[in-house]
């Protein structure tokens, strides 16, 4: 009789187990219905560790992610008795991190994949693949008086085809979750008993769970970035620069948010220059001894070429750097983050994100041209579990600032385009001074001569013609694109139809500005050539007038026609300032000035960028061919174009 009331109690026992159970399953599968989509990623991790501990009755719970960065697994969220008195102090009680060697039950369970419950830590072993799998947190579970623990793995696909930006060249890929909550015992019998199927379900909603709070989490950043493209982009001022530097602290405030990071600095393409400056930054310092801080306005000199180190390398591949705890950046760095203090040089993690090209540059990539408009770097990222130690980013970290790199990258082409544009009409108004000046002084001259019947000299219409042909050509350069210009070829003769009555109009300005001469040799042996004589004249005209300004006092221009082996070459020497070996990589680059060239003379620095681009359209070159004693540049033309047909 005795032995049938016992059964019946035991039966009685699971049963109620078993309603309990599935009572707490409800209860979980209500929660995680309606995620948190509010909170910070660290509350939402808590939160969803807090839902797991209440379901399994755990005297803790942790809630670990794989990093794919490092390999290692990390804590995302904890729900321990502590956190209700104290959070804070609930970080010194668990590790943060485990070795990708750890060989841990989580690693295990990962792979199965299966939940793992381990009854009894200090008698548990298990081989895999031949590989021994072991309590990898065993002296922390000791010391806090765990004797069982379960592992409930869950993995998730988050598609980045919903998060990609119109404007984002990069490929359609997906990122993946590995993750594992364990639920850790005092006794196994504190477990509450479920059916494995159950808790691998439990698993999958918790995968989906993640993956729903950050495609709201996206969302939620996207509307913010676009909320700053409307209040910024919508104002057109005569500043884009300051608009763009405010735009840029906005966006640097929400990446510290999300993030959670310390330091952030934005890079961004120089013009159309494969080089990249510092537009704005939480505090940048140099990589001398006394970590030099940099100022505001010096800024722009903080510069990457194409390659160079770890940023110029994220520049030039377009691909996201990582670079762990244990990296040492200040051994090679050029330039490192400060802390909030303003004085001390962050450690690593550091995190790398390029920015794409934007549609419109994205179309104009060739083959060696960076695969990235710029780049972002975050540093400081202290853990939220525990201030004091710096952790590395997670997967969906990394993801969550290259989202944002993509959303900004059309934002900033813009914004460059504004700039280039006010700096162009900037220095565009300062160069026509001079030829508005001549116009009005020939006019006033010719009028007064006129008044006294008295004959204009011949060079006060040479220098009208000089004049008027010079502000033609300044007005050209605020037109489109040169790439985009339609070519109308005729036949014609280089040295009757261009060259000779534009180096006579030229060389009364060449001796009244610096007392030099231009000379040209005889172009007998080049035949006529279907080219726009439009385009032509204006590639002549820029090289003369560089050679003018740049050239030395009382020296000869020469213009020098030869045959080459695939057509003909029209050289353009003098002699002057030259061109340093520094400058000659980027001497035909929009906007590209040398110092020295700043120094002498005022120009936008499009000319020779425009002549080279023109050259290109009529299947020629544009080079230079010795870059001083003289300094020559030549225009190279095609013995057969495919223009000649059109005879």
């Amino acid at each position: 009789m005795g032995g049938r009331l016992s059964d019946k109690r035991q039966t009685e026992a699971h049963a109620e187990m078993h309603k309990m159970a599935q009572h707490l399953r409800r209860q979980f599968y209500s929660a995680v219905s309606q995620p948190p989509v509010e909170k910070r990623p660290v509350d939402f991790f808590a939160w969803l560790s807090s839902v797991w501990r209440t379901v399994t009755n755990a005297k803790s719970t942790w809630l670990w992610l794989k990093n794919k960065h490092t390999n290692h697994w990390e804590i995302m969220g904890a729900a321990d008795p502590l956190e209700v008195v104290d959070l804070p102090h609930l970080p010194l009680q668990i590790p943060g991190e485990m070795a990708p060697n750890a060989r841990s039950i989580a690693e295990l369970a990962s792979l199965i994949p299966m939940p793992v419950y381990v009854d009894e830590i200090s008698q548990f072993k298990q081989v895999h693949d031949g590989i021994q799998y072991k309590v990898a947190c065993a002296d922390w579970f000791r010391d806090n008086h765990i004797t069982a623990f379960d592992a409930i793995p869950f993995a998730t696909r988050l598609s980045r085809d919903q998060h990609q930006s119109n404007h984002s060249s990069s490929g359609s890929k997906a990122v993946h979750l590995v993750g594992v909550v364990c639920n850790h015992y005092g006794e196994s019998s504190d477990r509450q008993e479920h059916e494995p199927e159950s808790l691998r379900i439990m698993g999958d909603l918790t995968a989906q769970a993640i993956a729903y709070f950050y495609e709201v989490l996206f969302r939620r950043i996207l509307m913010k970035l676009n909320d700053l493209a409307d209040r910024y982009l919508t104002t057109v001022t005569k500043r884009p620069d300051k608009d763009r530097a405010q735009y840029l602290q906005q966006v640097i405030s929400i990446i510290q948010s999300e993030l959670g990071v310390d330091a952030v600095s934005v890079f961004y393409r120089d013009a159309d220059r494969p080089r990249i400056s510092c537009l704005q930054t939480t505090g940048l310092c140099t990589r001398t001894p006394d970590c030099k801080r940099i100022s505001d306005p010096s800024l722009p000199d903080v510069v990457y070429e194409i390659g160079e180190g770890r940023t110029g390398t994220c520049f030039s591949s377009g691909e996201p750097i990582f670079l762990p705890r244990s990296d040492k950046p200040s051994d090679e760095a050029k330039y490192l983050e400060l802390a909030k203090d303003g004085v001390t040089p962050l450690p690593g993690p550091t995190f790398l994100a390029p920015i794409p090209p934007s549609s419109a540059r994205a179309a104009q990539q060739s083959k060696g041209s960076p695969r990235a408009d710029g780049v972002i770097r975050c540093a400081g990222h202290p853990s939220p579990l525990d201030s004091h130690r710096q952790r590395h980013f997670d997967p969906m970290e990394t993801q969550t600032l290259q989202f944002i790199c993509r959303q900004i990258s059309p934002i900033l082409h813009t914004f460059a385009v504004r700039e280039q544009r006010e700096h162009q009409i900037s220095l565009i108004k300062h160069d026509l001074d001079a030829p508005l000046r001549m116009i009005a002084d020939t006019v006033a001259e010719i009028k007064r001569r006129n008044q006294s019947a008295q004959p204009a000299p011949e060079y006060r219409f040479l220098d009208l013609d000089m004049a008027l042909a010079a502000a033609w050509n300044l007005g050209r350069q605020l037109e489109a694109d040169p790439r985009e210009e339609v070519i109308s070829p005729q036949r014609t003769l280089l040295e009757g139809d261009i060259i000779a009555h534009n180096a006579a109009m030229l060389r009364h300005y060449a001796t009244t500005l610096s007392d030099m001469s231009i000379y040209f040799d005889s172009f007998k042996e080049i035949p006529p050539l279907y080219v726009d004589r439009d385009a032509i004249t204006r590639v002549f005209y820029n090289l003369i007038v560089n050679a003018i300004k740049y050239g030395n006092s009382g020296t000869q221009i020469r213009v020098s026609p030869r045959t080459t082996a695939k057509g003909f070459a029209v050289d353009v020497a003098n002699y002057g300032i030259g061109v340093s070996a520094e400058d000659v990589p980027h001497i035909f680059e929009t906007y590209y000035r040398s110092a020295a060239a700043r120094s002498k003379r005022q120009g936008a620095g499009l000319g020779l960028s425009i002549a080279r681009v023109l050259m290109e359209k009529h299947g020629g070159r544009l080079e230079l061919t010795s870059a001083n004693d003289p300094t020559v540049f030549t225009m190279f033309f095609p013995s057969e174009s495919k223009w000649d047909r059109r005879s």
